[in-house]
């Protein structure tokens, strides 16, 4: 996070969650055909964490 390290969260390995304020990032993501769910987060920072810190773990099959 101190380094400016991208804040986003793997779904699985076509699907990110990332925040939407990355806009090259984003952009670039899609270039390759990933899909990228933005959320509005940028508070995540003040936490002193990452999306994959405040997410529930999810089961899958």
């Amino acid at each position: 996070m101190y380094r400016m390290n991208s804040n986003i969260f793997s779904i699985n390995e076509d699907i990110v969650v990332s925040e939407k304020k990355f806009i090259r990032l984003n952009h670039w993501l899609r270039s390759i055909s990933i899909t990228v769910e933005e959320v509005p987060y940028p508070e995540i920072t003040k936490q002193e964490g990452l999306i994959g810190f405040s997410t529930l773990s999810l089961m899958r099959d």
